[in-house]
């Protein structure tokens, strides 16, 4: 058996009770728990903490707080949610309202209404 294959043999239920513990969903959890093994696997530095248990359950929380981020900035829109931009038509409308008002007043007053 290889290193990573013991580890897991031995903590991956620990590190899967501690996963369930923090974000109560049992796929969350089993997701968190390989991706913990997948980055100890995947680590470069010696461990820096006292236990291998500890160290293990680091990573989990820290998967686990990488999955809220992820998961805050995915967010499902509202179907209901108004579109506020302005439409071509309005648009069209406005510049043609702004173009009269303009013609009203003298090159200078233009020229100074539009540079302010």
């Amino acid at each position: 058996m290889t290193e990573i294959e013991d580890l897991y043999e031995r903590y991956a239920g620990e590190v899967r009770r501690f996963a369930l513990y923090l974000c109560g969903d049992m796929a969350m959890a089993d997701e968190i728990t390989s991706d913990t093994f997948v980055r100890a696997w995947m680590a470069s530095d010696r461990i820096r903490q006292p236990t291998v248990k500890s160290y293990l359950l680091t990573i989990a929380r820290n998967a686990y707080v990488d999955l809220l981020r992820r998961a805050t900035r995915h967010r499902q829109l509202d179907e209901n949610m108004p579109d506020t931009r302005i439409s071509p038509q309005t648009k069209v409308e406005q510049s043609a309202e702004c173009a009269r008002c303009l013609r009203r007043y003298s090159n200078c007053q233009r020229w100074t209404a539009l540079c302010c």
